[in-house]
């Protein structure tokens, strides 16, 4: 007896272009796990594979990558900054005068305001102005470390239009000067006085140094000295 032969299904153009597509869907599969291996945050690449077949069964794979523009600055004129003072009230002028400082350099300065009490001072900055809080926290004489990304919630309701926001913290609270000169714990004051009659009677030239006062006051010509020890905290 004879049996048929079956029939050679292996040429049978379907099944070998079924047999292609799934040999290309395993190479894409591949690859896209071998680049998923160099994904880093600062350099995120986009990788996309485009498999393309044709109507003779000739199957094309094309891979293209998309990488994201590096971070530039921006013309200060159009970074607007705003300036908070959590000193926590020991230097009232903080908000104030550190926005004198971004003044001269062109940023697009906001009124300061109050914020709640920091005890170290932050540069913080909105998406795309990172390189522009680095440099207005070198302005503000800030370190680098101080530059960090806009927290949540914000550090103040006046933050919203800001690009960039200049916490002063307690830490910066007593380096500012204002009506004096202030080294170190010593204060050294000006001439005060009074002309009646022909006398003259003021305090010329005291100064404050760790707790002990010395200064003199001349009457009418006449001067007295004194010094005074622990009337005076420094």
């Amino acid at each position: 007896m004879t049996y048929p032969t079956p029939p050679n299904r292996t040429s049978d153009p379907a099944v070998t272009r079924g047999v292609i597509v799934l040999i290309v869907a395993a190479l894409i599969g591949i690859i896209l796990l071998a680049g998923s291996g160099s994904f880093t945050a600062k350099n995120a690449s986009t990788k996309k594979a485009t498999t393309t077949i044709s109507n003779s069964g000739s199957v094309t794979t094309t891979a293209t990558t998309t990488t994201p523009p590096a971070p530039t600055t921006h013309p200060p004129a159009e970074v607007k900054v705003l300036v908070l003072n959590g000193t926590g009230g020991q230097l009232a002028t903080a908000g104030a005068d550190n926005t004198k400082k971004l003044t001269p350099a062109g940023y697009a300065t906001l009124p300061p305001n109050d914020a709640a009490t920091a005890a170290q001072s932050h540069v913080y900055f909105t998406v795309g102005y990172e390189l522009d809080a680095r440099a207005i926290a070198k302005v503000l004489g800030l370190p680098d470390t101080s530059v960090a990304a806009m927290p949540t919630p914000l550090p103040s309701l006046d933050s919203a239009p800001a690009n960039v926001v200049a916490l002063i913290g307690a830490d910066q609270g007593g380096k500012a000067t204002t009506g004096g000169t202030t080294t170190g714990g010593t204060t050294t004051g000006g001439t005060t006085g009074t002309t009646t009659g022909g006398a003259t009677t003021g305090t010329t030239g005291s100064t404050t140094t760790g707790g002990t006062t010395t200064g003199g006051t001349s009457t009418g010509g006449a001067t007295t000295g004194r010094t005074s020890t622990g009337a005076t905290t420094g």
